[in-house]
């Protein structure tokens, strides 16, 4: 009897942030299912949160294996009398309000709101969202037409390492068209090698393409260059990339460059090694040229690196722009987003322990406000760093699915379900230990396009951007969740 009512409790208490996200402050003209309810935030809400988790007090107890266990134990803060104050001065509505124009470009510099009433801040509010809404989710159409040039160090230097990389190049294009099937990518191919080479070995170029199966076929037969008498350390690596620019058919909106080499361009500004070209590149080119080229052709360049940089324990985070408007409305509104997200992993993850499903888990983004020497009060967002693993972007608020997790998937799906279709949260990044997921900085789309701040499309986003690329999965199907189309 004792254990049941004990049960009972944790339950009930399980529920408070989910009603509290039931009080309605905020409306909006938009109509609702009659099973479906609104929730919104309220200035209560706002202090509940603050009071339960947000806000940083003067002592943190942080966990060294916080990876392990998932979990970040703090004190109980004692909310100050002047953090209760900001909050009782703060509309929330006409802070979104100027935020929202800003963004939508909107509010020019010499503009005063003549606005007064509550309900016309909330309607040129709206209008101004579903305008920047429609606009981005134009930007993100455009987006997903993609041209993906891999360049390729072809020498014989690169023999060791070539196989894997044809491996790769081979791996990431039909990852793309299998795992995001509203990606229309085109991809092409510039092998390099150097000056010593034949002419015709020097450069060569497959065009962009939409036949991944042409593509594969060619990239079979790239191989190595020999090594001569007259080999030196550099590489034609100027030459290979204006190639890429300037003799391939760019056409898509996003245009990708991804170079894999091991050895650096002619010159001594780029290297010690013996060299067969000390001045530079025998044909004139320069790595300023060759940017500028790529730059003008908006191109986007990738290069892998390397490198080992020691983690802290706690991340601090400042937004560089916040717009004419108060900063503390923003920074609430990051904390609403992670605690949403927090509550509804623990109602997935209450499932997920039944069925065997990878669980997954959200760090707390608390608010840290502190003053400054000009007695001027800053706001930052405080969380606990991942460390001691691979950092990953699982996949992103646009749809697409960059590391494809079916408890991931899955997860956003669940969002959805729960919330009778009122939210989808995205945008899941972190790490992944022990079939288990950490995540921080959601983000959520949301029919009321008023919450969760710039990277909630609204309901065309959940309908164009989730709905639309969910492929439901044995985790969706375990979970009995209803077939998305």
């Amino acid at each position: 009897m004792k254990d049941k009512r004990r049960e009972k409790a944790r339950e009930k208490e399980k529920e408070k942030k989910w009603i509290c996200l039931k009080n309605k402050k905020i409306t909006t003209t938009k109509s609702y299912p009659n099973d479906v309810n609104e929730p919104n935030i309220t200035e209560k809400h706002l202090k509940n949160c603050s009071d339960e988790k947000n806000t940083l007090p003067s002592e943190i107890k942080s966990t060294n294996n916080v990876n392990d266990k998932f979990s970040n134990t703090i004190s109980t803060p004692v909310i100050p009398s002047s953090l209760v104050s900001d909050l009782d001065k703060l509309n929330f509505t006409e802070e979104r309000l100027k935020r929202y124009e800003s963004e939508a470009n909107t509010l020019s510099s010499n503009t005063t709101l003549t606005i007064n009433t509550e309900n016309e801040l909330k309607t040129e509010a709206i209008y101004l969202r579903e305008k920047a809404i429609s606009k981005t989710l134009n930007n993100i159409k455009l987006s997903m037409e993609v041209d993906l040039c891999f360049v390729l160090d072809c020498t014989g230097s690169m023999k060791p390492h070539i196989a894997a990389a044809k491996d790769c190049i081979s791996h990431v294009s039909n990852y793309i068209k299998c795992t995001n099937p509203s990606i229309k990518l085109r991809v092409g191919f510039c092998g390099y090698r150097d000056h010593n080479n034949k002419p015709h070995h020097r450069l060569q170029v497959f065009n962009f393409t939409n036949k991944y199966t042409k593509f594969t076929k060619y990239m079979r037969k790239v191989s190595p260059g020999v090594y001569s008498q007259y080999s030196d350390g550099p590489e034609d690596v100027l030459g290979g990339l204006n190639a890429a620019i300037t003799q391939m058919d760019w056409q898509s909106s996003t245009r990708v460059l991804f170079h894999i080499g091991d050895f650096p361009p002619h010159g001594r500004r780029f290297t010690t090694l013996e060299d067969n070209y000390p001045d530079g590149d025998p044909n004139g080119l320069t790595a300023e040229n060759v940017l500028e080229k790529m730059q003008s052709n908006n191109i986007l360049y990738f290069f892998g690196k390397i490198t080992n940089n020691p983690a802290k324990n706690m991340v601090m985070k400042e937004y560089l722009y916040v717009g004419r408007n108060d900063p503390f409305e923003k920074y609430l509104e990051a904390v609403e987003v992670s605690t949403v997200a927090h509550f509804l992993a623990t109602k997935f993850n209450l499932i997920a322990e039944q069925k065997s499903i990878p669980k997954v888990n959200f760090l707390y983004a608390k608010l840290l406000r502190c003053g400054t020497i000009d007695l001027c009060t800053r706001y930052y967002t405080i969380e606990l760093r991942l460390k001691d693993t691979d950092y990953k972007r699982f996949n992103t608020n646009t749809g697409v699915i960059v590391e494809l997790r079916p408890a991931l998937e899955a997860f956003s799906h669940f969002t959805y379900v729960y919330t009778k279709g009122y939210l989808v949260v995205c945008d899941l990044q972190g790490i992944e230990v022990n079939d288990k997921f950490l995540l921080t900085d959601p983000a959520i789309h949301c029919i009321d396009s008023l919450r969760f701040g710039r990277t909630n499309l609204g309901e065309k986003g959940i309908n164009q951007l989730f709905l639309a690329n969910h492929r439901c999965n044995d985790i969706c199907k375990k979970l009995k969740l209803r077939h998305i189309n």
